[in-house]
């Protein structure tokens, strides 16, 4: 089944069951309360009326009405434990970043992720399209001890980037991409084994983007790090060296999109093109 999500040109395959739309409408719905959506809920309810059909067809016909509805909120990708949900759009926002959660995410428990995501469209502004992206298989804590995964996603990744690109109507002032934690190995292997099309690549509370120095990825000034003080990550040994780095105030491992961090404001400022290339 196809699903023009984006307009025309941005076509997405899913192939989900009603447990699995259960699944996004939930966490939808928790974002409809952060981003106070007029309508979403109503909408939610007349999905929830096909969750138990025979069949996922009138389902994803009322999803497809939902993204209609809710400009903002697009699910691009929702099958076989993998979930791409956009908050903007990334066909016409001059501005994309794509953000990757860490250890232990997965689509039963992307909620905290989605909300991460609308804290920085929110600071970032409309202008802006932020993307979650879980569409690797997210190790356990510990299985983050390899980079088995993180090779797997990355050329998932790579090929994201790049539909980002082509998809794209006109050049995009500022592609990011945000790794936290675990995440930000992911894009530093998609970078260190190829191309990633991004104009900055940024590591939140990670030891490493699988390399010892930012300048093995690419020009220093383009990878940026933040790890607050109280973040355990920095137990770690083999902390990336020679990236541009910025403050975060002390809200441990999961605080860098805290409304109250600074590190959200710089984050925000890069991702909409605002920020200057060395703090």
């Amino acid at each position: 089944m196809v699903l023009g999500c984006c307009g025309e040109t941005w076509v997405v395959r899913l192939s989900v069951l009603p447990g699995a739309l259960f699944t996004i409408a939930d966490r939808l719905e928790a974002l409809a309360v952060t981003l106070s959506v007029p309508g979403l809920n109503r909408c939610l309810a007349d999905l929830q009326d096909n969750w138990s059909g025979p069949s996922a067809s009138a389902a994803v016909v009322a999803l497809r009405s939902l993204i209609a509805r809710v400009t903002d909120v697009r699910v691009l990708k929702a099958a076989d434990g993998r979930l791409i949900v956009a908050l903007g759009d990334p066909v016409t926002s001059p501005c994309v970043a794509t953000y990757i959660p860490g250890a232990g995410t997965t689509v039963a428990s992307s909620g905290d992720e989605l909300s991460r995501a609308a804290a920085l469209r929110a600071a970032a502004g409309p202008d802006t399209c932020v993307i979650m992206w879980l569409d690797y298989e997210a190790p356990s804590l510990l299985q983050a001890v390899s980079s088995r995964h993180a090779v797997a996603g990355a050329a998932a990744l790579r090929s994201f980037q790049e539909s980002l690109v082509s998809n794209h109507d006109g050049p995009i002032r500022q592609l990011t991409v945000i790794g936290h934690s675990y995440g930000a190995v992911v894009a530093g292997i998609a970078e260190r084994d190829g191309t990633l099309l991004c104009d900055d690549i940024v590591a939140l509370g990670s030891p490493s983007l699988g390399v010892r120095w930012a300048s093995e990825l690419r020009d220093p000034t383009q990878v940026w790090v933040s790890t607050a003080a109280n973040d355990p990550i920095r137990l770690v040994p083999g902390q990336l060296r020679g990236a541009t780095s910025f403050a975060s105030a002390p809200f441990g491992h999961g605080g860098y999109f805290h409304p109250d961090n600074p590190a959200l404001a710089t984050l925000a400022g890069l991702v909409s093109a605002q920020c200057p290339r060395v703090p």
